[in-house]
């Protein structure tokens, strides 16, 4: 998990409560799911997820007042369900035109039904 100044790096540009208590469930849930979250080393702030191979599978960017969760496409490859699967849930989805999902997350109630999805999906 990372450490206390890195979360407080990545969440330096979300506004509204409800978004970061999204952010920190995502941050306590996820290695319960066997992925490991980690800060990338790039220009915007995210928090990459890698599974128990180390494929980047999953990751998020927070904004001010949504978290943009990304189904990459290491993990669309290794389970060609994903997309279809998704569908099937009240989340928000969406295809970006790199051909991964980006779901919008607002508040904590979305983020635990991310977290339910993928609990049915992991692992990969």
């Amino acid at each position: 998990m990372p450490a206390v100044e890195e979360d407080r790096d990545v969440e330096r540009n979300i506004a509204d409560e409800e978004t970061r208590a999204a952010h920190r469930y995502l941050l306590q849930a996820m290695p319960g799911l066997g992925l490991t979250p980690s800060k990338n080393s790039g220009h915007v702030r995210a928090v990459r997820l890698h599974d128990v191979e180390n494929r980047y599978v999953f990751s998020w960017i927070p904004a001010k007042r949504h978290l943009l969760f990304y189904v990459r496409k290491p993990a669309l490859a290794a389970a060609s369900n994903l997309k279809q699967s998704i569908a099937n849930t009240s989340l928000r989805a969406n295809a970006n035109p790199r051909g991964e999902i980006t779901i919008r997350i607002e508040r904590e109630s979305e983020a635990r039904g991310l977290v339910e999805w993928l609990k049915d999906k992991l692992p990969l």
